[in-house]
């Protein structure tokens, strides 16, 4: 090879390599566009009556070019929020402040992580007047982006718990937080089952239902309430002699199973039903036994092997302890690790133990030596 056909190659070599280096860059540009856009995610939700599915997409897109700028896309989600993905922080901030969406009234705008960087969980024991905006600001243990407080039923109304639902950023989920010198313990927050108010199905809402209109209490085709005089209650998902909400239901249960899988997998629903089928059926465990439970609290879900491991354990480990205080407390750790039950301590078992042994020991076994003796002689003679 003459000098003038090794500088050609030397050049087309050099051309080449700034070309896959240009290739490169730009595949960076784009993920490192596609983080950013994430980054800027804004979710607006929308005052009751303003729907905003109502809206056209020219409209919408108008609207959004005037107030906030030329974005990257905008999509409403099923449940009439609308996402807004934008360019730069700018853009973001513009659609912060967003009062009104083609005079639809804003309820909330709120930024909106990318997918998989937030995970949910629970804390549990927070007064209800405490302020939420400084309880987020004062976690430790976990970067806490939002906070909301979960309502529960009392004497038929909704009223403010005790629970508070976190977003954490970050694809794993704290054990615990401290605020100032108090430990909360964080658990994964599983939904309630997702229930159709038209043909009372699971896993979809009425706003997509093809199905019929069905009566939650008696399984008529009619709406809720119309039932007439002397009908039976029949749910219509198990065929059993009760209303669809009640909370012993079975389709209610194999519901409530699915969205566990959900929240642990962050699974679609299909994906969840579909796993669940695959899956070996769960022993079910009452923690009274002999009375009707009254709520999910009290009902333990565990495969076989956990509690086939719960069992064993116990057993091989409770033969070398001594004491009942030893044997108490590996159960109660045994429970904790294949049972998932995290809150109960040993030491409260213990006592429980031992306040029952006092009250159901027998009267005589009370009564003096003397007594004992006396009435002893008495019985021979």
């Amino acid at each position: 090879m003459d000098e003038d056909e090794c500088n050609e190659a030397n050049s087309q070599r050099k051309r080449g390599l700034s070309h896959d280096s240009e290739s490169e860059d730009a595949s960076e540009r784009v993920v490192r566009r596609k983080m950013d856009q994430d980054e800027w995610k804004v979710l607006v939700k929308f005052k009751e009556g303003h729907d905003i599915k109502s809206v056209g997409p020219v409209a919408l897109t108008k609207f959004l070019r005037e107030k906030v700028g030329e974005i990257a896309r905008a999509r409403v989600h099923s449940d009439g929020d609308l996402m807004i993905v934008c360019k730069d922080v700018g853009q973001q901030l513009k659609a912060l402040k967003l009062k009104n969406v083609c005079k639809k009234e804003v309820l909330e705008v709120k930024k909106r992580m990318a997918t998989g960087e937030v995970c949910r969980g629970v804390i549990y024991g927070i007064p209800a007047d405490e302020d939420l905006g400084k309880l987020k600001d004062s976690i430790e243990g976990g970067h806490a982006i939002s906070m909301k407080r979960l309502k529960a039923w009392r004497f038929g109304e909704k009223v403010d718990s005790l629970s508070v639902m976190v977003d954490f950023k970050g694809e794993k989920l704290p054990k615990y937080v401290t605020v100032g010198y108090l430990n909360y313990n964080v658990r994964m927050y599983v939904p309630p089952p997702l229930r159709c108010f038209k043909c009372q199905k699971y896993g979809h809402i009425a706003a997509y239902c093809k199905g019929t209109q069905t009566c939650g209490r008696c399984g008529g085709e009619h709406i809720y309430g119309a039932c007439g005089t002397g009908v039976q209650e029949k749910c219509v998902n198990c065929g059993g002699s009760h209303s669809v909400g009640y909370r012993e239901c079975e389709a209610r249960k194999r519901a409530v199973e699915i969205q566990h899988a959900r929240a642990e997998g962050k699974l679609s629903y299909a994906e969840a039903a579909k796993r669940g089928q695959a899956e070996p059926k769960l022993v079910r465990l009452a923690t009274r036994a002999g009375k009707p439970l009254v709520d999910d609290e009290e009902l333990l879900v565990i495969k076989k092997r956990e509690f086939m491991c719960f069992i064993a354990e116990v057993i091989n480990c409770t033969s070398q302890a001594k004491h009942r205080s030893e044997k108490t407390a590996i159960v109660v750790k045994s429970a904790n690790r294949y049972l998932g039950i995290k809150d109960i301590t040993w030491e409260s078992i213990y006592e429980e133990l031992q306040n029952r042994d006092k009250s159901e020991k027998p009267a005589s076994l009370s009564q003096p030596s003397s007594q004992l003796s006396a009435s002893s002689l008495q019985a021979k003679t």
